[in-house]
């Protein structure tokens, strides 16, 4: 049986799945380390813009826009003060320091955000 569209479900295995799934966070640190990361001289909004528009096909709206860039900030924050989860996040990556260790997991994280949007998911 072959569904041509993905329906719109409450249920939390699905959420569960495709926040911890390790391809689907392998998938969201492949795109931060070579779509972002690559570009160091983009703004952070240009690398939102960048990570939201490979997902979706679309430009984030401006509240969607702060958001991103809210989770992205506070992410970082997290990682610089707890290095051990960075590294874990970073794992088989070639990155020298704990900073640029902390940008790719929470740009990472903000790709694997996006993948959970239902306008990802359902795509209409």
């Amino acid at each position: 049986e072959c569904t041509a569209r993905r329906e719109r479900t409450n249920t939390p295995l699905q959420a569960l799945l495709l926040l911890n799934e390790t391809e689907y966070l392998k998938a969201a640190r492949n795109l931060a380390a070579h779509q972002v990361l690559v570009n160091s001289t983009t703004t952070n909004e240009q690398k939102v813009n960048a990570i939201y528009e490979t997902i979706t096909t679309k430009i984030p709206d401006p509240q969607e826009l702060k958001v991103l860039l809210g989770l992205y900030r506070e992410l970082e924050k997290m990682y610089l003060e707890t290095p051990k989860l960075a590294d874990a996040m970073c794992a088989g990556m070639t990155l020298t320091t704990q900073e640029s260790k902390a940008a790719l997991s929470a740009w990472t994280m903000v790709a694997s955000s996006v993948y959970n949007l239902d306008r990802t998911k359902t795509r209409e």
